[in-house]
């Protein structure tokens, strides 16, 4: 989610630049001015789960969504609540595989630059994304993930491992060493 999100911001501001360099007759851009700053000041709620807004952070992003409608802050709230959909509601692999189709069916990929770019990572990424759906016991969290994707690295490079015990002791070492580190 944070490499999604690391696009979907910057195609955030590039629309907030835009914004800011249009040159309309001077009501009109006092009203552009105001509604530039509003977003500026509210754009870490477009990325919020709408579990964490408070009902003033809700009512902020419902007028920032109706001030900027069919534009590319509606757009990146309507795709972040399609992948948490696919995310949090996919019972197996083969749901969120479906939620995926559908996204690319909708063209979601077409809508601009940065979308183009996400659609691309999720459809490289899929499986290891979605690895706590696949593969039975591996819990759905950014360690584990990471674990996950750390491991198949030293497997590719090593071409395998030549034992379960050699895969486990591999994994130990991942482990401490990513402990070392945290506690340095």
């Amino acid at each position: 989610m944070q490499n999604i999100h690391r696009h979907l911001y910057k195609a955030l501001t590039a629309y907030r630049k835009v914004l800011k360099e249009a040159k309309t007759a001077h009501d009109q851009d006092k009203a552009r001015k105001a509604f530039h700053t509003k977003l500026w000041q509210n754009r870490y709620l477009v990325f919020t789960n709408d579990e964490h807004l408070s009902p003033e952070q809700r009512q902020t992003l419902d007028e920032l969504l109706a001030e900027h409608a069919d534009t590319i802050v509606e757009q990146i709230v309507v795709f972040r609540h399609h992948l948490r959909t696919m995310f949090n509601e996919s019972e197996s692999f083969v749901t969120a595989l479906e939620h995926l189709a559908t996204l690319i069916l909708d063209g979601w990929a077409d809508v601009s630059a940065a979308f183009g770019t996400v659609m691309t990572f999720l459809q490289e990424h899929f499986d290891n994304i979605c690895t706590y759906l696949r593969v039975p016991l591996v819990q759905r969290n950014s360690l584990s993930e990471c674990t996950v994707r750390s491991l198949r690295r030293i497997e590719h490079i090593r071409q395998g491992f030549k034992t379960q015990q050699g895969r486990v002791n591999h994994l130990k070492l991942l482990q401490w060493r990513t402990y070392i580190r945290s506690t340095d």
